[in-house]
């Protein structure tokens, strides 16, 4: 149903609960307004949902700072091979892409999601989260299929995560 992540986030506002929303188009625009923790839309994801094109970072930057704005704690744009930003209200990193061997990028996405839920869990620092949540989502990408990756495998790829304070 279109309006799942809706009816959830509405039962869970109030109750101390941080959202993690990774997901599209109506799905995530309709859980705006509960004000969730953290979303992670892609690049062509937050270019849909502001109405707007949005071709390079500091675009993404700009339009993931206005969902900040609106009530979001935490926007993570995945861009793919380029890297991500990891936008906050105090703070803005861009980490580059950490170029792996390819064995599927299915999942990739959904590890990185992983990794941003478990570092907020942990009370990790932005930087630390950072560099997890890029390896994490490296290392998935090396993997095949939707296997998921092995933590030996992320924690060898936390020390080539090169990323910039914004």
């Amino acid at each position: 149903s279109q309006d799942t992540y809706e009816r959830l986030l509405a039962r869970l506002q109030g109750r101390g609960v941080r959202a993690v929303v990774d997901a599209t188009r109506d799905l995530l625009v309709n859980v705006l307004p509960y004000h969730p923790f953290l979303i992670k839309p892609n690049n062509h994801e937050l270019s849909r949902l502001t109405g707007r094109t949005l071709e390079t970072a500091d675009g993404l930057l700009a339009a993931a700072r206005e969902m900040i704005a609106g009530g979001v704690e935490r926007v993570v744009v995945s861009m793919g091979g380029d890297g991500a930003l990891f936008v906050s209200k105090d703070a803005a990193y861009r980490a580059e892409g950490l170029k792996v061997p390819v064995g599927s990028t299915v999942g990739a996405g959904d590890s990185m999601v992983a990794a941003l839920a478990f570092a907020a869990e942990q009370g990790m620092s932005e930087e630390d989260t950072v560099r997890l949540a890029v390896a994490t989502s490296a290392a998935n990408v090396m993997c095949s299929g939707s296997q998921a990756a092995e933590r030996s495998a992320v924690d060898e790829l936390l020390p080539r995560v090169v990323f910039h304070k914004l």
